[in-house]
């Protein structure tokens, strides 16, 4: 009932391999991202949620093998936050989008005689775990303050999310079976994204 994004640091960084995190890593060394527990109403009546911004304060690695990481001064080791919604759980696999990660949650029904579930999709910052810095969700949003970013919209479906191209290219559909959300990755993830080498004759 948590999502966590851990800096994997066992890279390659000047041909010698950088020492791993320490094996005692807790939440601690993770920046907390917070839900609102207060549901955001958006213009069209749905029901959405708002995720916090903390940035990340990386913790900076050892400049060779056998160095030490520096992590004093709140320095951290990636991000998480809970779910907000009780026993609200991820059930599929995020699928990154440019440096937004698409994911969806299910609440199962508090009644056990009756069928179907609460799904969640979720928009929210591959590198800190916060809310995005774009509308991801390309035409929700809030009924409050037009400029909040929404960060999770239910969505109908019986769980289980596909991403695909949109008409036109820019943006994309994340469909659950039922519907369909358009959504777009941050703008610095559009065009080329690619280089080649021009070397002097």
């Amino acid at each position: 009932q948590s999502i966590y994004g851990i800096w994997d640091t066992g890279v390659r960084n000047n041909s010698a391999t950088t020492a791993r995190q320490p094996a005692n890593l807790t939440r601690a060394g993770l920046q907390a991202q917070t839900m609102n527990a207060t549901l955001e109403t958006t213009a069209g009546g749905e029901d959405a949620r708002l995720l916090s911004q903390n940035s990340v304060k990386w913790a900076v690695p050892p400049s060779s093998p056998t160095g030490s990481w520096v992590d004093n001064a709140g320095h951290k080791y990636g991000w998480y936050f809970d779910f907000e919604l009780g026993r609200e759980m991820m059930i599929e696999r995020a699928q990154p989008l440019g440096q937004t990660l698409i994911f969806q949650t299910l609440v199962p029904n508090s009644d056990p005689c009756a069928s179907g579930a609460e799904n969640w999709t979720y928009a929210v910052d591959a590198f800190t775990g916060g809310r995005t810095r774009h509308h991801a969700f390309v035409t929700i949003r809030s009924s409050i303050n037009s400029g909040n970013v929404i960060s999770a919209i239910r969505q109908d479906g019986e769980g289980g999310t596909t991403l695909g191209p949109a008409p036109g290219g820019s943006t994309f559909n994340n469909c659950t079976g039922l519907s369909c959300e358009e959504v777009a990755p941050d703008p610095s993830s559009i065009g080329r994204q690619s280089w080649r080498t021009v070397e002097e004759q």
